[in-house]
C-alpha cells in the first residue's frame, strides 16, 4: 500500500502510511499559527481514523522560538490523550532547532504510554514502525 497525501501546508505534509499510522513531516520557520492549523488537523484525524502510530520527520525543521515551542508542548501532551501509542522521530539537522527540541523533550516528555525512539534517517523510524519502505512520503 502506498502513502496517501492527507494535508498538505507551507510548513507540513501529513501521509497516512497504513491504517493505523501518518507521517507528519515538518520544515521551514514555523511559527505558532503555522502549528494550530497544522495540530488541529493531526488531532482529528488521528481520532477519526484510529491512528495509534506516527512518524514525526524533522530533517528540515529550523530555528524554533519560544512561543512554536509552547504550542509544541501542548501537541506533546496532547498525543496520547488522542490515542498515539508509538511515536518515531527523525531528528532535525539544523543544530539549533534540535537544541530546542532537546529542551522541549526534557520540559514536556512523552506520556509514559507512548513509546517513542529517535532516529537520523527515516529509513530507520519506517522499520521502527514496520513499514515498507515504499511507503515514504517526500
Amino acid at each position: 500500500m502506498n502513502a496517501k497525501l492527507v494535508f498538505e501546508h507551507a510548513h507540513c505534509v501529513v501521509a497516512q502510511l497504513n491504517d493505523h499510522t501518518i507521517s507528519v513531516k515538518l520544515n521551514g520557520f514555523l511559527k505558532a499559527e503555522h502549528l494550530l492549523d497544522i495540530s488541529r488537523f493531526i488531532e482529528t484525524f488521528i481520532k477519526k481514523h484510529s491512528i495509534t502510530a506516527m512518524m514525526v520527520n524533522q530533517t528540515e525543521l529550523k530555528v524554533l522560538s519560544k512561543d512554536v515551542l509552547e504550542q509544541m508542548t501542548k501537541i506533546v501532551h496532547a498525543t496520547a490523550q488522542n490515542g498515539i501509542q508509538k511515536i518515531a522521530i527523525v531528528d532535525a539537522e539544523d543544530i539549533f532547532a534540535k537544541a530546542s527540541l532537546g529542551k522541549l523533550q526534557k520540559e514536556a516528555p512523552f506520556d509514559v504510554s507512548v513509546t517513542h525512539a529517535h532516529f537520523l534517517h527515516e529509513r530507520g523510524a519506517l522499520e521502527w514502525l514496520h513499514i515498507a519502505e515504499s511507503n515514504s512520503v517526500a
